[in-house]
């Protein structure tokens, strides 16, 4: 289930509000780091068939590109990703290793 409009403030773009539920508690921390300065949300895409998609309650992704680090967080029957902007992108990147 998505959760809607939690997500305010001067660190998310408003042009979506909306997170699947799985997600929700690494974005928080996303959003308490110092090392963020910014988090663009996706939209939400229903999660392929086959046997990942029932062996894991949740897995993220972590894509590091030349101007932000690309989250794909899979949780149940939903992916959502998102952009995480900031100085430096790959110690960004090793929040989702931390937080798994």
């Amino acid at each position: 289930m998505a959760k809607q409009g939690l997500l305010r403030g001067p660190k998310f773009n408003m042009r979506h509000t909306t997170i699947i539920e799985a997600a929700l508690p690494f974005v928080q921390m996303l959003k308490a780091s110092p090392a963020v300065k910014k988090i663009s949300l996706g939209v939400i895409k229903p999660a392929s068939s086959g046997q990942s998609r029932r062996s894991a309650s949740h897995q993220i992704k972590a894509l590091v590109l030349p101007t932000a680090v690309r989250f794909s967080f899979r949780g149940g029957s939903s992916v959502q990703q998102f952009h995480v902007f900031g100085p430096d992108l790959r110690e960004i990147s090793k929040l989702a290793t931390d937080w798994s």
